[in-house]
């Protein structure tokens, strides 16, 4: 798997720029994670179909928002496993649940701040969409073509192109103030290594579930991409659930400066009438397996308590 761009293989950690070696990935900064100096070359792609995937599957969020220092509490409140699992873990990983039915949030590390990487993504999108409002217009076809391999295929030259369109980190940091999200800090000589918080990354996808954070249409389109996420990039929340449940999500992964991966998950989930939100990030893993292994557990161990 190549890390946070078009890739067909679940096997392969091929990095971008360098030769991976046995163990670890080579010290680099991703090549595909850098804006400046890179060259977008996209041929259009016709979007078919977009506005008439069923949405039936997203449930609704309840719009009240949650104060989430005032719903919060531990996983152990959740369930004792889970807590140990993630303590066991010690600053390397965080976690954050919103138990929609319950308004209820479950924390661990969660105001911590770790490497996004590909997950990235979704603040890029969602810039973007509102930039589209504010300019009272919709994506034409070159930048649904972008929004489309971006998310669905995790590109990094569509992330890079849409990122330099909307004004960087700025754009981003601007918009996510604008609507009450916390926790994001941009780095605009690699975007990959922006870094989020995993209560943001909840706040964030949890505006998104309840129409806060763009309009209907573009809300529908960014969970449609977002639920379209090809196989092998659907680790985590997104392969850890049981039959019958919808999940609208992004990962990321990508070896950090100290060449240890920064693997996450973050996505929303909806089976019949039960819904949450949730986002795992981990770091200073030896290898991209090592982390997706972590992601696997925690998910699979809160879909098994609120998915009961």
């Amino acid at each position: 798997m190549k890390q946070d761009t078009h890739h067909s293989s679940s096997t392969s950690v091929d990095v971008v720029t360098t030769t991976q070696s046995a163990n670890r990935a080579q010290a680099s900064t991703p090549r595909f994670f850098y804006t400046t100096k890179v060259v977008i070359s996209m041929l259009l792609a016709v979007m078919v179909g977009i506005g008439s995937l069923s949405m039936s599957v997203i449930a609704h969020a309840n719009s009240r928002q949650i104060s989430a220092t005032n719903a919060s509490t531990g996983f152990d409140a959740l369930a004792p496993d889970i807590a140990s699992n993630l303590a066991s873990h010690g600053g390397n990983v965080g976690a954050v649940v919103y138990d929609i039915n319950r308004q209820q949030y479950y924390s661990y590390n969660g105001s911590n701040a770790y490497i996004m990487a590909s997950s990235m993504k979704v603040p890029i999108m969602l810039t973007f969409l509102h930039s589209m409002e504010q300019q009272g217009r919709e994506p034409n076809a070159n930048e649904l073509s972008l929004l489309t391999t971006m998310i669905e295929n995790s590109n990094n030259d569509s992330a890079t192109a849409l990122y330099n369109e909307i004004g960087h980190g700025a754009a981003i940091a601007n918009y996510l103030q604008s609507i009450g999200v916390a926790g994001f800090t941009p780095n605009d000589n690699a975007w990959g290594y922006s870094t989020m918080t995993p209560q943001g990354m909840v706040d964030l996808l949890t505006r998104l579930q309840n129409g806060s954070a763009v309009n209907a249409n573009h809300r529908t389109l960014a969970l449609n991409l977002m639920s379209s996420v090809e196989s092998d990039q659907r680790f985590g929340v997104g392969d850890t659930t049981p039959a019958g449940t919808s999940v609208a999500m992004k990962n990321g992964w990508v070896p950090g400066p100290d060449n240890l991966w920064a693997v996450n998950t973050s996505g929303i989930v909806n089976r019949g009438n039960q819904s949450y939100i949730v986002s795992v990030y981990t770091q200073e893993n030896p290898s991209m397996a090592a982390g997706q292994s972590i992601l696997e557990q925690v998910c699979q161990n809160i879909a098994t308590h609120l998915l009961a």
